[in-house]
């Protein structure tokens, strides 16, 4: 998984170094931990918390949708280890419905006394000496700057920005474009 910004599409790009920017004028050090994911690591975060039954019936539906590819990536991953601490499902995206597989979206965390700060809830005197969330400015900056937020905008994932408005490449896009578009951009084989 890339932490370059280089990898975003310049529009984001731009505007994701002004939130950087912003969120550090305003006493907030966020520091990217994810940019472009390809299909294949979306599979496995997505794996990592599916049953096989879960996979079985993805892939055959990603096959009826015409997403042959898309579904042989979700197969050819394999089982994946969750960790004991994990609850839920670490994403609801399979490959090609995240908007990291598009170069359009970032996970942030923030950074305080030069650790990982991943806290929603805990407050810190900012610039202007008044307390406030690391990640409640990141989403106040976004919001600023016309991106969307996912933890305003889902009330979770306080990390996730991206470019677009729309929760997922599904609500523009049917499977088999996705799946064009994620082979056009990716080739039939993982780069390691």
């Amino acid at each position: 998984m890339s932490r370059d910004l280089d990898k975003l599409e310049p529009e984001f790009r731009e505007k994701v170094a002004l939130l950087l920017t912003r969120c550090a004028n305003r006493g907030v050090s966020m520091r990217q931990f994810y940019t472009q994911r390809t299909p294949w690591q979306q599979a496995r975060i997505w794996r990592s918390t599916r049953s096989t039954n879960e996979v079985v019936q993805a892939t055959e539906r990603l096959k009826a949708n015409k997403a042959p590819f898309l579904a042989q990536i979700v197969l050819e991953v394999g089982p994946q280890y969750s960790p004991p601490s994990a609850r839920g499902h670490l994403t609801n995206a399979l490959p090609g419905v995240s908007w990291h597989q598009w170069d359009e979206a970032l996970d942030c965390f923030w950074l305080l006394h030069g650790k990982a700060e991943w806290s929603i809830k805990k407050e810190v005197e900012l610039s202007t000496s008044l307390l406030g969330n690391g990640y409640q400015v990141y989403a106040d900056e976004t919001l600023e700057l016309g991106l969307f937020s996912a933890g305003l905008g889902w009330g979770w994932d306080w990390p996730h920005v991206q470019l677009r408005n729309t929760a997922s490449p599904l609500n523009e896009y049917s499977w088999q474009q996705i799946d064009h578009e994620m082979l056009e951009k990716f080739g039939e084989t993982e780069v390691s």
